[in-house]
C-alpha cells in the first residue's frame, strides 16, 4: 500500500496487484529450477537468469503502472474540491464534515452555515452569528463573564441561511418543446426492391438538457509550476428576519382539543429543553394550539408549522418559587389571544415536564365531562391532595372562569402569597371550580418520590422534573418502549 500525498490525504493507493505479479515471477523461478535439475547442473545460471530477467521486467512494468496511477491520482485530486476536514475559522465545515460548535464558533464565517439539528445559526450583529438552541431578541439583563452575551449587547436573532435558501417560490420549470407533428407516411420503393414500400420515417423530438455553466476547478498553487487560479467569491449567506408566527391552527385529531402553554426563561437549560421538545413534538408542541411566554421575545427556529417565536411578557423573570408575578403577566397575554375559549381543555406545562400529548389526549377523552359547561380541574398529587404546577389541566368552562376573575384572586392575600401553583389551586377553589382527583395523569417526583429510572415506565401522561436534555431524552425513550410493548 502506498500512502497518498499528505496534502490530499484522504486515501491510499492499492498496489497489491503489482505485488502479486512480482511474487508470481519469483515462484516461476523456483518451479523452473525444480523441473530442470539436469539443465541446472549443465548451465546452472541460465534458467535463473532468464526468470530473473522476467521478474525484473515485471518489476519495471509494476513501476510504470505505479507512476501512472500516482499521476492520475494527483491530477484527479487537484481537479476536485478539498475534502471534509478543511479547517475554516477554527472548526471543520465541508460536505460531510463537522458543524460549528454551539455557543463558540462564528457560524456566519462559513460559506455554508451549519449547526447541529438542535441549534440554529442566529445573528448577533453584522458578520457574527452563533449556533444556539434559541435566541432572545434585544440585550440581556445579565450574563456571566464567559458567556457569549457577556458584553450585554443586543442580538438581531436573524437566522443565517445557506445561500439560495429562502421563502421565495421556486421558478416554474421551462416546459419542454412540443414534438413536431409527424408527416403523413408516403410509401416509397426501397432501392433495389421495386414494389416494396418503405416504412414511414417519423421524426422524434429529443429533449435536450439545458447547458449549465460550470466554474473551472481550482488548481493548488505550484502544482503546474505557476500560481493558483483565484477562487470565485463565496456566496453570501442569506439572512431571514424572524417574523412572529401565529399559534398553529387546530388539526383534526382523534380526541378532545387541547390548548397548551408554558412560561420559559431565555437563559439556562430551558431553551435547550424546548428545542428537544419541538424536535420530538412532545410537551406543548404536540397540542392542537400552543403558546410560549418569555421575558423577551425568543426565536426557537423552524418548526413543523414555520418559524416558532415566543410572546414577550417583560422581566426580569424570577428563578425562585415565588414566581406568581411572572405568570400573571403571561396570563394577560393568554387572555388577549383567547385560545382558552375555543378548546376543550387548557393545559399549563412546565418546561422541564416530559409531556406525551397523545397519552394525555387519550386519558382526557375518557373523561365524562362537558367541558363547555362544567368547570373542572384535576388534583394530581396524592401526597398533598393538590394541584401540582408541572401539569395544570382546566376544562374550557374552568379556564374561562379563572381567567375572567384574576383580579379577584390577585387582591386576596391568602391566595397571592406563594408560587404560581399555589395561586392557581387556591384561586380555583375560591371561585368554586370543582377539583377532581386523578393521580394517573402526572408522576411528579416531589409527590411520588419515585426514582427517575422508574418514573417513565409508568402509564402516565407526564413526568417531572427532567432538567437536562440527556435525562429528558432518556425518559422519552423509556416511555416509547412502554408504548411499543402495548402496540
Amino acid at each position: 500500500m502506498v500512502a497518498a500525498p499528505p496534502e490530499f490525504g484522504w486515501g491510499v493507493l492499492d498496489t497489491s496487484p503489482l505485488q502479486a505479479l512480482r511474487r508470481e515471477a519469483e515462484e516461476d523461478v523456483d518451479l523452473m529450477e525444480r523441473q530442470y535439475p539436469a539443465h541446472r547442473q549443465s548451465a546452472p545460471h541460465a534458467p535463473r537468469r532468464f526468470w530473473q530477467r522476467r521478474g525484473s521486467l515485471a518489476g519495471a512494468v509494476a513501476a510504470v503502472v505505479l507512476v501512472c496511477a500516482v499521476g492520475a491520482f494527483v491530477a484527479r485530486t487537484a481537479a476536485s474540491p478539498r475534502p471534509a476536514g478543511a479547517t475554516i475559522d477554527g472548526f471543520i465545515r465541508e460536505e460531510g464534515g463537522e458543524c460549528a460548535k454551539t455557543f463558540q464558533d462564528n457560524c456566519a464565517a462559513l460559506p455554508v452555515p451549519c449547526c447541529d439539528k438542535f441549534t440554529t445559526c442566529f445573528e448577533k450583529s453584522d458578520g457574527h452569528a452563533y449556533c444556539r438552541p434559541t435566541c432572545a431578541l434585544g440585550a440581556p439583563d445579565e450574563a456571566p463573564p464567559w458567556d457569549i452575551e457577556a458584553d450585554l449587547k443586543p442580538w438581531t436573532c436573524r437566522i443565517i441561511e445557506p445561500p439560495g435558501k429562502d421563502s421565495s417560490p421556486a421558478p416554474a420549470p421551462t416546459p419542454a418543446p412540443a414534438p413536431a407533428p409527424a408527416p403523413a407516411s408516403v410509401p416509397a420503393a426501397l432501392p433495389g426492391l421495386p414494389g416494396v414500400p418503405a416504412a414511414p420515417v417519423v421524426p422524434m423530438a429529443v429533449p435536450v438538457a439545458p447547458m449549465v455553466p460550470m466554474a473551472p476547478p481550482a488548481i493548488p498553487a505550484g502544482l503546474l509550476g505557476g500560481p493558483a487560479a483565484p477562487s470565485p467569491p463565496a456566496p453570501q449567506p442569506a439572512t431571514k428576519e424572524p417574523e412572529p408566527t401565529p399559534a398553529p391552527a387546530p388539526q383534526p385529531v382523534s380526541g378532545p382539543s387541547m390548548y397548551c402553554f408554558l412560561v420559559a426563561l431565555v437563559r439556562g437549560n430551558e431553551p435547550e429543553l424546548l428545542r428537544r421538545q419541538m424536535a420530538s413534538k412532545t410537551g406543548v408542541f404536540g397540542c392542537d394550539t400552543y403558546s410560549i411566554f418569555s421575558e423577551r421575545a425568543m426565536v426557537l427556529g423552524h418548526g413543523s408549522d414555520g418559524l416558532v417565536k415566543s410572546t414577550e411578557i417583560g422581566g426580569p423573570m424570577s428563578t425562585v418559587k415565588e414566581n406568581t408575578a411572572d405568570f400573571l403577566r403571561a396570563y394577560s397575554k393568554l387572555i388577549e389571544a383567547g385560545h382558552h375559549k375555543v378548546h376543550e381543555w387548557t393545559i399549563k406545562v412546565d418546561p422541564d415536564t416530559m409531556l406525551i400529548p397523545d397519552r394525555l389526549r387519550t386519558k382526557l377523552g375518557k373523561k365524562e365531562v362537558d367541558t363547555a359547561t362544567e368547570a373542572v380541574y384535576f388534583r394530581n398529587c396524592a401526597k398533598y391532595d393538590s394541584l401540582q404546577g408541572p401539569l395544570e389541566i382546566l376544562s374550557q368552562a374552568a379556564a374561562v372562569k379563572v381567567f375572567d376573575s384574576l383580579e379577584e384572586c390577585k387582591s386576596s392575600k391568602k391566595i397571592n402569597q406563594k408560587g404560581e401553583d399555589w395561586f392557581m389551586g387556591h384561586c380555583l377553589e375560591a371561585l368554586g371550580v370543582k377539583g377532581v382527583e386523578d393521580f394517573d395523569l402526572l408522576d411528579d417526583r416531589y409527590c411520588t418520590e419515585r426514582a427517575p429510572d422508574k418514573q417513565c415506565q409508568e402509564d402516565k401522561a407526564a413526568f417531572h422534573p427532567f432538567k437536562t436534555t440527556e435525562s429528558y431524552t432518556l425518559c422519552l425513550e423509556h416511555a416509547s418502549k412502554e408504548d411499543n410493548k402495548k402496540a
